[in-house]
C-alpha cells in the first residue's frame, strides 16, 4: 500500500470513529513523514483541550456512550408512546 492509500484509509477511520490508537500513531507518523511538524499536528489536539490520541479516543468514547444512552432513551419512548396506543385500543375495545 502506497502512502496516499494508507494516509488515507487511516483518514477515514478517524473520521468515521472506528480508529483505534495503534490507527492515530500510524496517523502521526505518515503527518511527520509528510513534513509536518508535531507542534502542528498536536496543535488541534490542544486547540480541543486535549493532549494525547489516548485522551481524544477517551473523550470520543465518551461522546458515543452518550450518543447511544439518548438513542436508547429515543426508541424507548417511541416503544412506550406504541405500547400505549396499543393498550389504549385494547382497553377501549373492553369497554
Amino acid at each position: 500500500m502506497d502512502f496516499n492509500d494508507k494516509i488515507s484509509q487511516l483518514a477515514k477511520r478517524i473520521d468515521n470513529g472506528t480508529a483505534n490508537l495503534q490507527d492515530y500513531y500510524s496517523y502521526e507518523s505518515l503527518l511527520l513523514e509528510s513534513g509536518l511538524s508535531k507542534e502542528y499536528i498536536y496543535s488541534y489536539l490542544n486547540e480541543a483541550g486535549l493532549k494525547s490520541w489516548e485522551e481524544l479516543l477517551r473523550v470520543r468514547k465518551i461522546k458515543e456512550k452518550q450518543r447511544d444512552i439518548k438513542y436508547a432513551i429515543l426508541i424507548g419512548g417511541l416503544v412506550g408512546i406504541s405500547t400505549g396506543i396499543l393498550l389504549a385500543q385494547v382497553f377501549n375495545n373492553k369497554s
